[in-house]
């Protein structure tokens, strides 16, 4: 995704989550390079290339948001359901008492290759059949309760692609579930459709293991409730750079103000100039402390046990300054050898070269019939450049991509700039 703060975009490689999460990370826009985004209530296309699409989140808060000052404490839950730790954290953060995520329990499984057994919602055991052949899967079939976006996690033992069609029919879209599991929004259905969840299983790897799946749609109305009883009172940036942030925030109560910025020691803040500590949320990101009003905000960071580095560098500079200045003062005196005049000989002397044979060499030299053998190669057929490794062709690809961010935001700067009020 790219993330936008004071005009600067910066991309990197994300998986589209929940709306709540890309809220958190302040989410701005999403690349998908085949074009699709399952996501078309939270986002909308804004932009396309030949090799991957543009889509634009329409819920953002900025760097940084108020939220309740109960947040100070709250520890996000250890639980293998991430919806509903999703659906504890949007009530706390928006006051709103109503799920984001209703749950569906599966309609019925049409597994190959596998004994499953059901320990709990979401949570099943698998086996794999002694006469198992080489196209097997697990699979999940859910019927929507709802019309809007439906979401789905899978932890799977083994798992690869997590593959979602709908009433059986062709693949819609392929999640990798092999590196790291995660909420993904698998599409928008109208209410009684039923969705299907195939789990691609490594099968030479796969005789057992656990499997982890969770299928909910997301509350539309819900989600907008929540997002209006925050989106006021936001961080407004004046200056932002890498390592100094600076902005303005209006807090209508006291509260926290969170930022999307992963906590590290190395931050620093200060509140209408006074230094203030910053707050480690949820164990990962960074906050501050407000009481009601409008506060000026300062912060900057410095890499943990930066100045000692810059002192020992200071002092390893000084002493080789000393010990130059020391060596130029104190020059060591070597002692010269003695020369033996037996041991030298004299230079023979170089023959000499006539200046008719001189210029016989030369003209031979500039004669036209001795070009002939090189102008001979003008003829030849360039080298056939060698295909691209897998490596190079991920990297051109992904330099077509920032090429294609560039020029977009090139574009819509110069669209805002043209749209501007001029003096007259």
């Amino acid at each position: 995704p790219c993330t936008s703060w004071a005009n600067q975009t910066a991309p990197y490689f994300y998986a589209n989550t929940s709306p709540l999460t890309n809220l958190m990370l302040d989410v701005r826009y999403i690349l998908a390079k085949d074009n699709y985004n399952a996501d078309t209530v939270t986002m909308h296309k804004v932009d396309e290339s030949d090799v991957c699409g543009m889509f634009e989140n329409d819920y953002t808060l900025g760097l940084g948001f108020m939220m309740p000052e109960l947040m100070k404490d709250y520890e996000i839950p250890e639980q293998n359901n991430p919806f509903e730790t999703q659906n504890e954290l949007f009530k706390k953060l928006t006051g709103v008492e109503e799920n984001l995520f209703t749950q569906i329990d599966i309609t019925h499984v049409g597994h190959k290759g596998f004994d499953v057994t059901r320990k709990e919602y979401g949570y099943y055991t698998y086996t794999k059949q002694d006469d198992a052949g080489d196209d097997i899967f697990l699979k999940y079939n859910y019927t929507t309760v709802q019309d809007g976006m439906a979401y789905a996690y899978a932890k799977v033992k083994h798992g690869d692609n997590l593959e979602v069609m709908e009433d059986n029919g062709p693949i819609i879209e392929k999640y990798t579930i092999s590196r790291q599991p995660y909420i993904t929004p698998v599409g928008w259905f109208k209410k009684d459709t039923l969705v299907n969840l195939r789990c691609q299983v490594k099968k030479d790897e796969a005789s057992n293991g656990d499997v982890y799946i969770y299928f909910y749609q997301m509350n539309e109305d819900v989600w907008k409730k929540g997002f209006e009883n925050i989106k006021n009172g936001g961080l407004k940036l004046t200056n932002f750079s890498d390592t100094k942030i600076s902005g303005t925030v209006n807090a209508q109560e006291d509260g926290i103000l969170y930022l999307s910025i992963p906590y590290e020691e190395g931050w620093s803040v200060q509140v209408d100039g006074q230094k203030t500590e910053v707050l480690n949320l949820f164990g990962a990101m960074c906050g501050v402390q407000l009481s009601a009003g409008s506060h000026d905000i300062k912060l900057s960071y410095s890499p943990k046990g930066f100045l000692p580095g810059v002192l020992i560098g200071i002092v390893c500079v000084g002493i080789l300054v000393f010990l130059y200045f020391w060596e130029k003062q104190h020059p060591q005196q070597e002692d010269e050898p003695e020369e033996d005049s037996e041991d030298i000989e004299e230079d023979e002397e170089e023959p000499e070269i006539s200046e008719d044979s001189e210029e016989d060499s030369q003209e031979n030299v500039l004669k036209p019939e001795n070009y002939e053998v090189l102008d001979a190669y003008d003829d030849l057929p360039e080298p056939e450049q060698p295909p691209l490794t897998e490596g190079e062709r991920v990297k051109q690809q992904d330099q077509e991509i920032f090429d294609f961010i560039d020029s977009y935001f090139d574009a819509k700067d110069s669209t805002q700039k043209e749209d501007a009020p001029h003096d007259e």
